[in-house]
């Protein structure tokens, strides 16, 4: 399900304080999880590419000392990917703009990891 990106970064912003001001940790908070959402998309392609230097690896004679060096790559590449990923996760809960709602009740697709396999 893709949503506009720029639509939650502009509800959070228009919410006012109590004062009828802008609250700056709402304006940050709003900024970060634009840019969390906007990393998916790269993530994604990343391991789509270090698939095909996989792929592609496994192709090259094994006399080939680059196919050990493409190989690696692949690896080095997907390796990042999932450190990424986790650091991405953890930002899109922190400013998530229905954080505290989720805290409580559980984030989505979080019991369809924790449920054990039939």
């Amino acid at each position: 399900m893709k949503r506009n990106k720029k639509s939650a970064a502009a509800a959070a912003v228009r919410k006012r304080s109590k004062k009828g001001k802008t609250d700056p940790t709402i304006d940050a908070l709003s900024a970060v999880f634009g840019l969390v959402r906007g990393m998916e998309e790269g993530i994604s392609a990343a391991r789509t590419f270090a698939g095909a230097l996989a792929i592609l690896s496994e192709t090259m004679d094994d006399d080939d000392p680059m196919g050990e060096v493409v190989q690696r790559l692949a690896w080095e590449v997907q390796r990042n990917c999932k450190a990424i990923e986790a650091s991405r996760g953890m930002l899109f809960r922190i400013s998530h703009p229905n954080r505290a709602e989720f805290q409580k009740s559980g984030w989505p697709g979080d019991e369809e990891v924790a449920a054990p396999p039939r």
